[in-house]
């Protein structure tokens, strides 16, 4: 596993709601600093992973539906036969 492929795993806990919220920040901290370099990593940030998220990252009502559903299969994993 690559250091990327650690970070995308760890960062795949936001949901698509926190996930815009992230990307609402990155890009007021885009604007608001004056380093080229923040802005640079600002970018890469945007552009290779939180956009994407915010696009596609399952909503938190998603989330939830898959939560219980889940704990639904379980249950009757282990119920008696």
């Amino acid at each position: 596993m690559t250091q990327l492929d650690y970070s995308r795993m760890r960062l795949s806990v936001f949901t698509r709601e926190e996930a815009a919220g992230v990307v609402e920040y990155l890009r007021w901290k885009r604007e608001e600093t004056d380093l080229p370099m923040s802005k640079t990593a600002v970018e890469a940030a945007l552009d290779g992973y939180w956009s994407d998220r915010a696009v596609h990252a399952p909503t938190a009502q998603q989330l939830r539906q898959h939560l219980q559903e889940e704990a639904e299969f379980l249950q009757a994993l282990q119920r008696p036969r």
